[in-house]
């Protein structure tokens, strides 16, 4: 795989637009792709057709396939760093609580097809498909029990707190203020699918649909109104990284970018005519967009200033990757530590199974930029077999995962 398909910048050029970036990621696959998700500006997940999972632990440049199942995937979701969901076809239900190291099947109760999940309030998890199919989790998706059956395609699910919310086709919205022990319709204003949702808070949030539709709420959905994209295309999924900075994408390959709340709306270059079907920002500088034909876009807006994932302020650490990768006979992972860790740092690295290969840093260590290097041998000094590893990056209950392959 290349890093980047193309250096290019794709500029839309509208009055009081301002540049943006586009660029195609070589997927690996020519599947449909419905859903992605990032834990951090680095590390991101894709789900798709015909069992597609793919995983990345440099933004996108390179994209691992990870074999789970053949049925079709429809989304994942991440509750943290090391928490995760997938959810497809016939019932499927995995889960993660490594960082995606190892998934674990988990019985959902039910066989049918599940095409959304996000996480709520703490311990709350929310799936949801065909046949009018909602679940319902209280432990993190480690159990789930079944809610209610019917006859709605749930196309999309949205989580804040002890509230949630299914959307989906004839333009139907099913809602919960408990965290899921009562349900009940909120009033749509419309006879669309509804393809996409996303809430910015328990009271503010956007939903996209057939035939341009559009809607905007602020009391949680008591009552949803009609917002002008401007296009005459199918809209399949909203994101809105505040109250005013959001996206929507659609068919033929549209992109559009709201800065006022979805009020007005300008479209961005895409560089495809495929329809694009999920999108997730890490921020407001960096998204990704996912589609038909295995498309994966990744818009980088050079005017915008954030903080980068590993920043002290932040209190996080960042994995900067190893070198050499792919390695023979050893390779040096580096990565670097806020100066408010107040807890022990562990480097470990497990085979693709999730099982411990080595511990190469386990203690207090102060803030800053580390290195360790891993010999290609394990813990009982014997020497490992080619093929993909992990390394994980724990500290203060969070933790970073990337990628390296060693050959023989």
């Amino acid at each position: 795989m290349t890093r980047i398909l193309a250096l290019a910048l794709s500029l839309t050029l509208v009055s009081g637009a301002a540049a943006q970036t586009w660029m195609p990621q070589n997927s690996g696959t020519s599947n449909l792709l419905e859903a992605v998700w990032f834990t951090n500006q680095q590390d991101g997940w894709i789900v798709g057709d015909a069992g597609t999972s793919l995983f990345t632990n440099d933004g996108g440049g390179t994209w691992t396939g990870i074999v789970l199942t053949a049925d079709d995937l429809g989304d994942v979701s991440f509750r943290d760093a090391s928490t995760g969901l997938i959810v497809g076809d016939n019932g499927i239900v995995f889960r993660t609580v490594n960082g995606g190291i190892t998934w674990v099947p988990v019985a959902s109760g039910t066989g049918n097809n599940l095409l959304n999940v996000a996480f709520g309030g703490p311990g709350l998890a929310h799936a949801s498909g065909r046949d009018g199919t909602i679940l319902r989790s209280t432990d993190d998706g480690a159990t789930w029990s079944l809610v209610e059956t019917g006859a709605t395609r749930y196309r999309s699910t949205a989580a804040q707190g002890m509230r949630a919310w299914h959307v989906g086709d004839g333009g139907a919205i099913r809602a919960t203020a408990d965290g899921g022990s009562t349900w009940a319709d909120q009033t749509s204003g419309t006879t669309n699918d509804l393809h996409g949702v996303h809430f910015v808070s328990t009271t503010e949030g956007w939903i996209a649909g057939q035939n341009n539709t559009l809607l905007y709420t602020n009391d949680g959905g008591a009552t949803w109104v009609p917002r002008n994209a401007g296009v005459l295309v199918g809209l399949d999924d909203v994101f809105f990284v505040s109250s005013t900075l959001g996206w929507v994408i659609g068919d033929a390959g549209t992109i559009l970018r709201s800065t006022d709340g979805g009020l007005s709306w300008l479209p961005e270059a895409s560089g495809t005519n495929v329809a694009l079907n999920g999108m997730y920002f890490a921020g407001s500088a960096r998204g990704w967009v996912v589609g038909d034909q295995g498309t994966v876009l990744v818009r980088i807006d050079p005017t915008a200033v954030e903080p980068i994932a590993g920043d002290a302020t932040r209190g996080e650490a960042e994995l900067l990757g190893n070198v050499p990768n792919p390695f023979r006979p050893s390779t040096r992972i580096r990565y670097s530590l806020p100066n408010s860790i107040d807890s022990r740092v562990v480097l470990s690295v497990h085979d693709t199974g999730g099982r411990l290969v080595r511990t190469l840093v386990d203690g207090p260590q102060p803030g800053g930029t580390h290195a360790a290097t891993w010999d290609g041998r394990d813990e009982s000094g014997s020497p490992a077999a080619s093929g993909v590893y992990f390394y994980r990056l724990s500290w203060d209950g969070q933790s970073r995962v990337g990628r390296m392959v060693l050959i023989r």
